[in-house]
């Protein structure tokens, strides 16, 4: 619906044997895509314009479109302040590197950070079905 953003979320859970630490990786395959093949919802620029794939910023306000994630709970990078802080997907189709999403240094013992999907679309919108696939890569460090 135009003018009103949707999200969806599920919760990361890490647990690791060694006291060297983690770190979790996150990227999408490409912009949410139309089932057409062409048309894209675009990654989020925020409310400023100005965040970006390694730079949480506000995204509030409901007219500005596109897709983007924010992190709560444990283990998070410390550029989400708040759930209203956002930032666009590394984008895989525009060679951008994977962004760490999770990190500790220290032994892990289940963990958890809640990711949070949103979406919002301009009037101009093509109606249909849209995708994209976000991959989580978790390293451990030894």
């Amino acid at each position: 619906i135009t003018g009103v953003h949707s999200s969806g979320s599920h919760t990361m859970t890490v647990s690791t044997r060694g006291a060297g630490g983690y770190k979790v990786y996150a990227f999408a395959d490409h912009g949410l895509r139309h089932q057409d093949g062409v048309t894209i919802i675009p990654h989020t620029t925020c409310d400023a314009g100005t965040c970006t794939i390694s730079t949480a910023q506000l995204w509030t306000n409901q007219s500005i479109p596109g897709f983007g994630y924010n992190m709560t709970g444990q283990d998070i990078p410390t550029d989400f302040t708040s759930s209203s802080y956002f930032r666009p997907f590394a984008d895989e189709s525009a060679v951008e590197a994977m962004q760490v999403v999770m990190s500790s240094d220290d032994l892990a013992i289940d963990n958890q950070a809640t990711i949070t999907y949103k979406a919002g679309i301009p009037g101009s919108q093509a109606a249909g079905s849209y995708a994209t696939t976000v991959n989580f890569v978790a390293v451990p460090a030894y």
